[in-house]
């Protein structure tokens, strides 16, 4: 938000979306540590899951309206090419992620653990969309793709990690989360 205060960007829309995911994301990361303190355990899913989950759409409208400013018109080229690099990512996911848990989990277990990979796969789309398409290439754009770099790595971490039983709330792989809310902090604060 001071970012976009001092550097007036064309487009505002966008940051503000990010700044409120950021905040999404704090509010489930606040919700998870309160029941866990309270209750010494947190059932899954959980109001905190739900939050984190709307933080990702939230980010993914954000990175949305970035690429409509990006390259205004249709750049059905770098469509494609992104549609390659989603379907790729995508079925990794399915293969190390994905299926395993559906035979693990039901019902609205299931239809949320599979939400999270899905949201991923959804942000490298619209990451891969972001560098595969025409348009100017600054530091803040750098950054972002960065973040959502470690956003992916993370949670793919985080997935497989709680799926095998070794994650473990303030686990060292926590700080790829707090790296990437980091670097689109910064993104925000350059010109």
């Amino acid at each position: 938000l001071l970012g976009v205060t001092l550097n007036r960007p064309r487009s505002r829309t966008p940051w503000y979306l990010v700044a409120v995911s950021g905040l999404f994301a704090v509010a489930a990361d606040a919700v998870y540590i309160v029941n866990l303190d309270r209750y010494g355990t947190v059932p899954f899913p959980s109001s905190a899951d739900y939050i984190a989950l709307g933080s990702y759409v939230i980010l993914a409208a954000a990175l949305l309206l970035m690429i409509r400013k990006q390259v205004p018109g249709r750049d059905w080229a770098s469509l494609v090419d992104a549609g390659i690099v989603t379907v790729g990512v995508a079925i990794v996911a399915w293969t190390f992620v994905m299926q395993p848990r559906l035979s693990n989990a039901d019902g609205l277990e299931t239809v949320v653990a599979l939400a999270f990979p899905v949201m991923g796969v959804l942000l490298v789309s619209l990451a891969a969309r972001m560098v595969l398409g025409n348009g100017l290439r600054s530091p803040a754009f750098a950054m972002v793709m960065i973040a959502l770099l470690f956003q992916l790595v993370g949670d793919a971490l985080y997935g497989f990690g709680s799926l095998h039983g070794w994650y473990q709330t303030g686990d060292s792989l926590d700080l790829l989360f707090v790296a990437s809310a980091v670097l689109l902090g910064t993104a925000a604060l350059h010109p």
